[in-house]
């Protein structure tokens, strides 16, 4: 049964892992992803109950979503391909990703939340359409994040080094914490009160 293996390996399955997972044997997962034995009814649906999908997907040949059933936040951003952190830390810790670094530091640091951002939107996305299949609980977990990744990106925006600003200009308005505003490109608003209180 090639979709079993193919729908394993996307949910990031060996054969032993989901054998401890779903009570089946190794050697009779084997024997079904090879051919050699027709699953009952029974077996498919421990199977498809720690993957997250239907006992119907072991038979379609349409195109699963490569996130299937995380089994933690982390694993689900991590398969996301998520590469940094930045916008899982509490709000105090990330206010502070543009303090006390040099001018270059701080733009690697912006396009690292900036990705991240992209990268979060399009995990959130998915999740929303259906695409990716996730526990109840990561799912409400995912949204929470999303609505506080926002402002966060909204936050890094105005506190990272703009084009035409000099290092020196930064590196004064870096000490006075002040945001840059996106239309006249004059300061404004002390850093703490652009990112609003959470609700």
């Amino acid at each position: 049964m090639e979709r079993l293996r193919h729908i394993r390996e996307q949910a990031g399955y060996s054969q032993q892992d989901l054998a401890d997972e779903s009570g089946v044997s190794q050697h009779t997962i084997s024997e079904i992803e090879l051919g050699r034995r027709k699953p009952q009814g029974r077996t498919l649906r421990k199977l498809a109950g720690v993957l997250g999908v239907e006992v119907r997907d072991f038979f379609e040949e349409a195109a699963r979503p490569k996130v299937l059933r995380p089994r933690s936040l982390a694993e689900l951003l991590e398969r996301a391909g998520l590469k940094t952190r930045w916008l899982t830390l509490p709000r105090e810790e990330f206010e502070t990703w543009w303090r006390d670094v040099d001018y270059e530091e701080a733009k690697q640091r912006f396009w690292q939340i900036h990705e991240e951002y992209l990268t979060f939107k399009a995990a959130a996305e998915a999740i929303a359409r259906g695409e990716s299949r996730v526990a109840p609980e990561l799912e409400r977990q995912m949204g929470v994040l999303a609505q506080e990744a926002w402002p966060k990106h909204f936050y890094a925006l105005a506190a990272a080094p703009s084009v035409k600003e000099s290092e020196a200009d930064f590196h004064e308005r870096q000490q006075q914490g002040e945001l840059r505003p996106f239309v006249s490109g004059e300061r404004e608003k002390p850093a703490e009160e652009l990112i609003a209180p959470a609700v």
